[in-house]
């Protein structure tokens, strides 16, 4: 991806990364989010899983690649997810 005037896979200074948007959750809040042990399997079967995995994590560091209208369908398929937060 890359955007007029800009290198490719760079985000022009006046964006932010997708790591910059999105904020910290406490457990019972990101609970909500995380998929069940059932959707992550179907996504994990899926053949875009298996074909490139890494193309289904969201790149914390550049630009959201997919905007879905509804994740509650079509998350085994087009969805990226964000790695869970490191513990330290």
């Amino acid at each position: 991806v890359g955007y007029h005037g800009t290198p490719p896979d760079t985000l022009p200074p006046q964006y932010r990364t997708l790591g910059e948007l999105l904020e910290p959750l406490a457990d019972e809040e990101r609970s909500r989010y995380e998929l069940s042990e059932t959707q992550w399997r179907q996504v994990r079967s899926s053949l875009e899983w298996r074909t490139n995995p890494e193309w289904r994590l969201a790149q914390l560091g550049g630009a959201a690649r997919t905007l879905r209208g509804s994740y509650r369908k079509s998350y085994s398929r087009f969805s990226e997810f964000v790695p869970p937060a490191r513990v330290a």
